[in-house]
């Protein structure tokens, strides 16, 4: 199964522990309810989850109104607290 793995930094300002909510459209039946699920630490102030999918829809949050815009995803990505994709850290 191809697998799809996202990290992110958590910028200063937000709850301690991020989370990840995710979608794919057209597929009701995988997701996330809102705020997702709690992101592991992965040091550096860089949190990290995987997903069992090629692609998906997804927003960081902190469960506390601090959120990124919706975003997407088909490769293995790092999201830093500056709002963008890098492909390598």
């Amino acid at each position: 199964m191809t697998s799809l793995t996202v990290h992110f930094q958590k910028p200063a300002d937000w709850a301690e522990v991020p989370y990840v909510h995710y979608w794919r459209p057209g597929q009701p039946s995988f997701g996330s309810d809102w705020p997702g699920v709690p992101m592991t630490p992965e040091g550096g102030g860089w949190f990290v989850h995987r997903f069992d999918v090629p692609a998906v829809h997804l927003v960081f949050n902190d469960g506390e109104g601090r959120q990124t815009s919706d975003l997407w995803r088909d490769r293995e990505g790092w999201y830093g607290a500056d709002g963008l994709w890098s492909d390598s850290l």
